[in-house]
């Protein structure tokens, strides 16, 4: 399989997220690096999505730059999992250094509605049930309006309940006491609630486990995929990677180690007695003639001159730094080249060798 890029470089970092289902592939999620360590490119990822957490726009923003630091692979991921940290410890903490004000800015989710909530008819998501929630301390007729803008908090309360039915207004805790306290007890479907304080009542397992997935996406599985440890432990794998670290040795197999060579009749049979070169045919037919080439072996051959070719292109040409347009004519023949051995190289291959001798073929 081979993966084309449209030449628009050169990039100094492209970074492309992982999937955190397996097998599964992500599309049109890349953030690209120019040579000036500046973002040149953006698409698919939560920081320009609306309504998304501002604790993962952030995050997603800052690791980005991360990317571009670091002599090595470990000193590039070391560096993202420092600000996956610095992120992730609010959440742990519960905010316990922010404001109730800024932990709001941070884990709040706002959506706009564009009809009423009778609109919505029996439709359930988390901005309706704040919007009926808002009406039902604010006014019926805020639930009247189209383009009603809700803003939220996700509680721990009530225990088991689908996320729709756990959306809290943040508008809610800047009310008096007593209307806080008779709200959030009807809301949270207990009675005996005595903490109405914000920290108390947002399920902090949910935003964890949302910024958790960020991270993985992100920094964690790409991070292992090329070979090194998880850099941020405090985010565990997805099980199935789990799995498949524990069945590896640590590195890609080759899928020879998985196949055996059967010892045929003819290999177990006795040697023979070995004879001169002068008794195994007459004179007369021992003249030397020249060998003339089939086919096949002539392709053979071509291949392989062109094999050096691109070798001594590859040599020769110079760094994207000194000279970008001779850079890219000279990639362009090498992209030539491999495409057509490529190709020379699955024709040409000896069925009866097998698919192990021709990954061996690539790898030579």
């Amino acid at each position: 399989m081979s993966i084309a890029f449209e030449v628009d470089g050169p990039y100094k970092c492209i970074v492309l997220p992982a999937a955190r289902e397996e097998g599964k592939m992500l599309k049109k999620k890349y953030a690209v690096y120019g040579m000036s360590g500046k973002l040149q490119e953006l698409k698919g990822f939560e920081v320009k999505r609306r309504g998304e957490l501002n604790i993962v726009k952030i995050f997603q923003s800052e690791v980005f730059q991360k990317f571009i630091e670091g002599t090595t692979l470990e000193e590039c991921y070391k560096a993202c999992a420092e600000v996956a940290g610095r992120w992730y410890d609010i959440l742990e903490t519960e905010g316990a250094m922010l404001s109730t004000i800024e932990l709001i800015e941070y884990i709040g989710e706002e959506r706009r509605l564009s009809k009423s909530v009778a609109g919505y008819g029996t439709q359930k998501s988390t901005a309706l049930t704040c919007a009926k929630r808002l009406a039902e301390f604010l006014g019926i007729d805020v639930a009247r309006d189209q383009g009603l803008n809700t803003k939220f908090i996700i509680a721990h309360k009530p225990v088991g309940r689908p996320v729709t039915e756990r959306a809290i207004p943040t508008a809610i805790f800047s009310a008096e006491p007593g209307v806080i306290a008779k709200y959030l007890k009807s809301w949270t479907k207990d009675d005996n609630l005595a903490d109405f304080s914000m920290r108390a009542i947002v399920d902090w397992e949910y935003y964890k486990d949302r910024l958790a997935k960020t991270i993985q996406k992100i920094v964690t599985i790409p991070a292992v995929m090329q070979g090194l440890a998880n850099p941020f432990p405090k985010v565990a794998h997805p099980e199935w990677l789990k799995k498949q670290l524990k069945n590896s040795k640590g590195g890609q197999r080759r899928l020879d180690c998985f196949l055996s060579k059967v010892a045929t009749a003819k290999a177990l049979a006795p040697p023979k007695e070995i004879l001169d070169i002068e008794d195994i045919a007459p004179m007369e037919d021992t003249i030397m003639r020249p060998v003339k080439l089939t086919k096949t072996e002539e392709e053979r051959k071509r291949l392989e001159e062109m094999q050096n070719e691109m070798k001594n292109l590859i040599k020769e040409c110079p760094k994207p730094t000194e000279d970008i347009d001779e850079w890219l004519k000279c990639q362009t023949q090498i992209w030539k080249i491999e495409r057509t051995l490529g190709k020379e190289q699955v024709r040409l291959m000896d069925p009866k060798k097998g698919l192990v001798d021709y990954f061996k073929m690539q790898e030579e």
